[in-house]
């Protein structure tokens, strides 16, 4: 059973109920960071999942970021929780709370977080160790482990025991017609696979000058087509700036030839084969690289074209522009394909199945009331945090008292608030606001360590008994870490990325390494490949 939530913003009161007196079905709650819910990663592990889970008739779904004020609410009190890649420091207080109540939690991946290329940054999230090792940490404290590719479970199928390898499925298709003139050519994507155009572009455009009647269809980033393709002819390409997943589909549509290059990297080796079905579900060819993504459909007799080299890639271009006979059964045999194995409403069945085994829970749910999103509420969040990194305290605060006007019990915003204020050295200041303001189950943990931090210069005698209430050693060590030796840290998260350094060095320094702390190391490296004492560490005693 789940409650009555209350809130207020903008003046307006709002009671969003989730208990029903017909109580026949299961709540499942999936939590994002998303701020961009167009792209086709939302779409494909968190919307249309969502969908489809609604049709099976067993589940209520509710897709909320971590940022809305209902989040606290529903994470710990929904039948299940999803989690898509989320490090942020209340997660681990969401998931171990969920664990006590007897509530199951499920972690996804999509991606090799490990191996990101140049298309981000140095100061990405995503190439930060500390993030890495809660990405890793709180994949391990979940009871599932959710992927979807099975390259992605060898790198992190040893973090959870149990894996749950969903792939990423269609939800719609396209009759397959005749394509008129002009032979197009297309491809749509992010700034993501700019390596990967760059390495066929040459015999791309070598092929659009050969023939009269072809045209290059791009979608994506412009600023990407301008430095990728502003040479080729004007009259034979068109750009259609990047868009939600249902714009693209429309893109798609008039293509007779989709084209996936892929570079042999990290990154590419775990990404999804979803290009290929996206180009069959409109009705285009689809002309792959052979890599890993699409492997499984090179032993599927004409459902797909593949390419070796920028040479081969512009052969079978060539073939499939003289005997386009060609295209329509290569699409019909991935259409029959998706409706066999790829289809949205047979893998929502299978979810069903596997996430029954994990709810221990009776249905408590029959129809869920409009869910509301105020965005600019959350923005002001963001918009606080933004400030607070940039080190504009005062703009920072602003924005997180605007939130907090508008909605008092806002606990992220008193969260963050209180971070800023912290880190402005405003230390009394948390102490008063921790005085008239309780913070709900999952905050609870870090109100305490953020009074604690505060108390320690401005009332440091009350700092030993605060810090005796904080049970978790990973937030002690934050505060206290000339505490704990690194083995003590590694035995309660072995990816607590800081010790796993301190390891390194400490083995350096003694010239002896236990064979127990070899994956702890491995995974350092895999976090921080610059790390040069975990480096030789391995190298020196684990080669």
């Amino acid at each position: 059973m789940v409650g009555i939530v209350s809130v207020r913003w903008n003046g307006y009161d709002s009671k969003y109920q989730v208990e029903s007196t017909n109580m026949k079905k299961w709540l499942i709650v999936q939590a994002y960071w998303y701020f961009d819910e167009i792209t086709g990663e939302f779409h494909y592990r968190v919307e249309q999942p969502s969908r489809g889970l609604r049709e099976t008739g067993q589940f209520e779904v509710i897709n909320v970021h971590i940022f809305h004020p209902f989040f606290p609410h529903l994470a710990e009190t929904a039948d299940l929780l999803i989690l898509h890649l989320l490090p942020d420091a209340e997660i681990t207080a969401v998931i171990k709370h969920r664990r006590q109540k007897g509530l199951p939690t499920v972690f996804e991946m999509a991606d090799n977080f490990l191996e990101v290329g140049p298309w981000v940054a140095d100061e990405d999230a995503h190439r930060n160790p500390i993030i890495r090792q809660n990405f890793l940490y709180h994949a391990a404290l979940c009871d599932a482990l959710q992927l979807n590719t099975t390259r992605l479970q060898g790198i992190f199928g040893s973090i959870n025991d149990h894996i749950l390898l969903y792939e990423n499925q269609m939800d719609v298709l396209a009759p397959v017609q005749k394509k008129t003139a002009p032979f197009t050519i297309g491809w749509g994507g992010s700034i993501g696979h700019r390596t990967d155009l760059i390495r066929i572009k040459h015999a791309l455009k070598d092929f659009l000058l050969a023939h009269d009647d072809v045209h290059f269809a791009y979608m994506g980033q412009e600023e990407l087509f301008r430095e990728l393709f502003n040479d080729f002819p004007s009259e034979k390409t068109s750009v259609t700036p990047a868009g939600p997943v249902n714009a693209y589909y429309d893109f798609l549509k008039n293509l007779h030839v989709g084209i996936a290059p892929l570079q042999d990297t990290g990154f590419n080796y775990c990404r999804s084969d979803i290009k290929h079905l996206e180009y069959a579900a409109a009705g285009a060819a689809s002309l792959l690289s052979k890599a890993p993504a699409y492997l499984e459909h090179l032993n599927q007799n004409g459902s797909a074209f593949f390419f070796d080299s920028p040479d081969e890639f512009k052969q079978k271009l060539e073939s499939l522009y003289l005997h386009r006979e060609q295209i329509q059964p290569a699409v019909e045999a991935t259409q029959r394909y998706i409706k066999s194995r790829r289809w949205w409403l047979n893998q929502a069945e299978l979810k069903k199945e596997h996430y029954l085994q994990l709810i221990k829970t009776e249905p408590g749910v029959n129809e869920l009331p409009e869910f509301p999103v105020p965005q600019s509420l959350m923005t002001h969040v963001r918009l606080g945090i933004h400030h607070m990194d940039a080190q504009n305290f005062d703009q920072s605060l602003h924005y997180f008292n605007q939130a907090i006007e508008l909605l008092p019990a806002y606990h992220q915003a008193h969260y963050w608030k209180r971070e800023l204020l912290l880190q402005w050295g405003k230390n009394s200041e948390v102490i008063k606001s921790l005085e008239s303001y309780q913070a709900n189950a999952i905050y609870q943990p870090l109100a305490i360590q953020q009074l604690c931090a505060a108390v320690k210069t401005e009332m440091p005698d009350q700092y030993e008994q605060l810090f005796a209430q904080i049970d978790d050693p990973l937030l002690q060590y934050s505060l206290e870490p000339e505490r704990f030796q690194p083995e003590d840290l590694l035995a309660v998260n072995p990816y607590h990325y800081l010790s796993i350094r301190q390891l390194a060095a400490k083995i350096l320094q003694e010239r002896k390494a236990s064979p127990d702390y070899q994956t702890c190391l491995e995974w350092g490296h895999k976090m921080d490949p610059e790390n040069t004492d975990i480096d030789e560490c391995l190298k020196r005693y684990f080669p």
